[in-house]
């Protein structure tokens, strides 16, 4: 692709030596042209050894398939793997890719399957601010969701009171603003409710806050990665494949993760508080609860 270029310029200890189109340079036979020229010798040498064995069509075919399957070279600003290879057969398989990609440029873009790993959510925990302001967060919902079950279970429980007296008549029975204590049930509700507009707040701003911010450190530090690669990574990485990170992968982070994570967080609260609301009052359907705990778990 050399013959290309607009202009070529060739570097040495830091310096220009020489500056120019393809032709121009092969011309002045300098130090581009001696290095096309042994290119040329060495690539012509590989050829002359290789046509004693000629594979068959079919052969060919086949590592022709296994060839476009190389793993090219690799960035650690996209490594977002957590698997490390095993240090029995790792130099075997590195041996093998460098020799099956080493006529590849480009390769396609491979993805993986499985669970998270363990290291990906303390990366994600790290750049989001580290484990003590994730913890407090946390005590934030279930604040939340505590008030908002207790709000629930006090106005059960204030209608169950009724008029608060037992010697008025079936129909003043269960009149709840002829209670005595109505001032000390308002109040009490009052306050819940109040509560839990503080606590919807500071779980809006925080966990908002968070999230913006960790999403911001990754894509800071993908971005200064991207920075520092060597050049032999934009040769051999399409453009299209870095846009892609930075815009729709980047795009899952900022807006899908963090509202699935506060549902799951929000939601999986409700289910513990509502349990334990159901087994204080009817302790028998914790043996239900095990049951069906124990199924899911074989399940899944």
């Amino acid at each position: 692709y050399l013959e290309f270029c607009d202009e070529i310029l060739v570097l040495e200890s830091g310096q220009i030596k020489e500056s120019g189109t393809h032709k121009a340079l092969m011309k002045a036979e300098g130090r581009y042209a001696q290095m096309i020229n042994n290119f040329q010798t060495e690539h012509s040498q590989e050829r002359t050894e290789e046509e004693p064995t000629q594979p068959d069509p079919v052969d060919r075919k086949e590592n022709n398939l296994v060839d476009h399957k190389g793993k090219g070279l690799e960035n650690p600003a996209f490594d977002m793997s957590d698997e490390k290879p095993d240090e029995s057969g790792g130099s075997q398989s590195v041996s093998h890719d460098v020799n099956v990609s080493k006529d590849q440029l480009v390769t396609q873009e491979g993805s993986q399957e499985g669970s998270v790993t363990w290291r990906t959510y303390h990366q994600y925990c790290k750049a989001a601010g580290g484990y003590i302001l994730l913890s407090l967060i946390i005590i934030i919902f279930i604040c939340l969701v505590g008030s908002t079950a207790f709000s629930n279970w006090w106005l059960s429980y204030w209608l169950e009171q009724g008029s608060g007296t037992a010697n008025m008549s079936n129909s003043t029975a269960g009149n709840i603003s002829l209670n005595p204590d109505l001032s000390f049930y308002q109040m009490i509700y009052g306050l819940v409710v109040v509560a839990m507009l503080v606590f919807s707040f500071l779980k809006g701003y925080s966990f908002t806050k968070v999230t913006l911010h960790a999403s911001s450190k990754l894509h800071d530090t993908m971005f200064r990665n991207i920075l520092n690669s060597p050049m032999s990574f934009f040769d051999t990485t399409p453009t299209g494949r870095m846009v892609n990170r930075f815009s729709k992968d980047q795009d899952e982070v900022d807006t899908m993760l963090p509202f699935n994570m506060e549902n799951f967080l929000q939601f999986c609260l409700m289910v513990t508080y509502t349990i334990v609301t159901i087994s204080a009052v009817f302790p028998p359907l914790l043996i239900a609860i095990t049951l069906l705990g124990a199924i899911f778990t074989l399940i899944l």
